[in-house]
């Protein structure tokens, strides 16, 4: 199976537009910070279960509120235009409002979870 021509991820700066715009061509999840680009890791088998196990409890703990919990393949913007990333685990409540410069962006995260390994 041939795969689509990506971008390395050796692009070190960029501005956040141009890093929204390249990162949707990529095959692998990247996080900005201040116009540098970081390729993420995969998880480990204890990572993963660990961000599952804390998504199902966040998912009963907000259960008949007006809260949503959503997966590791949301990006969030931490501070807009200049950090992105993929928490583990995101709740947004009340409704969820997007990033000025993508829409596919969340931009009012009520809690960010991450794992570390």
């Amino acid at each position: 199976m041939l795969r689509p021509m990506v971008q390395p991820a050796a692009i070190q700066h960029m501005s956040a537009a141009e890093y929204l715009a390249w990162e949707r061509g990529q095959l692998e999840k990247h996080e900005f910070h201040r116009g540098e680009v970081f390729a993420m890791a995969g998880g480990s088998m204890r990572h993963n279960f660990l961000a599952n196990a804390i998504g199902g409890e966040l998912r009963a703990a907000f259960r008949g509120k007006k809260c949503h919990v959503l997966s590791p393949d949301q990006k969030v913007a931490i501070v807009p235009g200049e950090r992105f990333v993929y928490p583990d685990a995101v709740v947004v409540c009340d409704g969820a409002e997007t990033d000025s410069l993508a829409k596919d962006v969340l931009a009012n995260p009520r809690i960010l979870v991450e794992v570390l390994s």
